[in-house]
């Protein structure tokens, strides 16, 4: 058995999802991310008493997807997402294994970010500081050894977690509200703060939106061009697809708007169309799998959104793309909401830079609605907006779609 004095801190260059990382909260508790069975087992059952009552669309298998992307160390079908990590709080008791009292999920997304949540704590553990002690030394530890800059984390609005994260010596920011985005009867707060990695970027400045700008002033569209989804099975039109996006978007926009959208990024897109049984057992992701929506002059991609359905009925758009004429880009999302609210959909997202006025025109055009500003969520420098619009409102008083009742315990 491991003591106190044997547990080392993580070295200076580490594989975060390779190495065990132990780090002190206080002489009492520590935080790590090696969990034994026992341990997953808990934050399964401590999550889903916790979390499911908060939020629509939250089954078991929900928490089944988070397990094994922990034990994978890898999120397959995160596309922003490139890994979850549980983490464990435990305390140091005499002739004792170290019992885990508290769990927090770290996403790792791409471009500089961690999410945290879901965070939960055993009922007689809370009120004690404990949570920010443990969110503290996790967000020291991506800073300094993966150069992470952000931290955010999205709560109910007016609840407790409101409360304690915005107060107190460990205060995050508030970014703006979230209408009725992951239950249609509630509302979210995004609590943001910056991490300091020791590293001085210079802010970017209108002019560096400039090649994203006049990308969409290239070329005209056609009476030829139709909109068409995104066939995995169909190779051809996945490979163009991918090759799309590493000559469009990244050349125009990584080093202005976005960082980590990698090879990496199109194949988890692709790949989420068409979800593969044997590596998730997730319905919702099954069930509800992404939606590449292309715009095409007979075999030219002018245009490409990709759609992603989000637990509580919301829909996030991402990445919107055009490189053909502007028009292209209204004709695209115009056929794309279109689309989600003929499958039930209750409300559309788009996250896009700041400084673009003209993806900004197009969705307002299609009567989006500005919600709030995000600091700087992928790459430094470069804030982003949240433009939505509600289509139509549903209250989840059944499941969309049927579950087995070992879903619901």
């Amino acid at each position: 058995m491991e003591t106190k004095d044997s547990l080392a801190l993580a070295p200076a260059k580490i594989n975060l999802a390779a190495e065990p990382v132990y780090l002190f909260a206080n002489d009492d508790w520590i935080v790590t991310n090696q969990l034994t069975e026992n341990d997953l087992k808990k934050f399964k059952e401590l999550a889903y008493n916790n979390v499911s009552v908060h939020y629509a669309e939250t089954q078991r298998s929900y928490l089944d997807y988070i397990v094994n992307a922990h034990v994978a160390k890898k999120d397959y079908y995160g596309c922003g997402s490139m890994r979850k990590m549980i983490w464990v709080l435990r305390h140091l008791e005499k002739n004792s294994i170290y019992p885990a009292h508290g769990y927090t999920v770290v996403t790792e997304k791409r471009g500089g970010a961690i999410k945290f949540g879901p965070t939960v704590l055993e009922e007689r553990f809370r009120h004690q500081g404990l949570t920010s002690r443990m969110k503290a030394k996790i967000e020291q530890f991506y800073a300094h050894h993966g150069g992470y800059r952000r931290a955010y984390s999205t709560v109910c609005d007016g609840g407790e977690a409101l409360r304690v994260f915005t107060k107190g010596t460990y205060k995050y920011n508030v970014e703006f509200k979230l209408l009725k985005h992951y239950d249609a009867n509630r509302d979210e707060v995004i609590l943001y703060k910056p991490l300091n990695t020791g590293v001085n970027y210079a802010a970017k400045t209108s002019e560096a939106i400039a090649e994203v700008n006049a990308a969409y002033e290239r070329r005209h569209g056609s009476s030829s061009e139709s909109t068409c989804v995104l066939d995995k099975s169909d190779f051809l039109v996945a490979e163009q697809f991918k090759y799309y996006l590493l000559e469009t978007i990244y050349p125009a926009h990584e080093n202005h708007c976005y960082g980590g959208f990698d090879s990496d990024y199109a194949d988890a897109i692709i790949n989420a169309t068409c979800p593969d049984t044997t590596l998730i057992d997730d319905r919702f992701y099954l069930e509800r799998r992404r939606f590449a929506y292309l715009r095409k002059r007979r075999e030219e991609i002018l245009a490409v959104i990709v759609a992603t359905p989000k637990r509580g009925g919301a829909v996030f758009l991402g990445p919107f793309i055009v490189s053909g004429h502007l028009d292209e880009g209204d004709k695209i999302i115009k056929d794309a909401v279109a689309r989600l609210r003929q499958l039930g959909r209750r409300k559309v997202y788009a996250i896009v830079p700041e400084l673009d006025t003209q993806l900004k025109d197009v969705l307002l055009a299609h009567h989006f609605a500005r919600e709030g500003l995000l600091h700087e969520p992928y790459h430094p420098g470069i804030n982003m907006e949240l433009y939505s619009i509600m289509l139509q409102e549903v209250h989840h008083d059944s499941q969309p779609f049927p579950y087995s009742s070992q879903d619901h315990g």
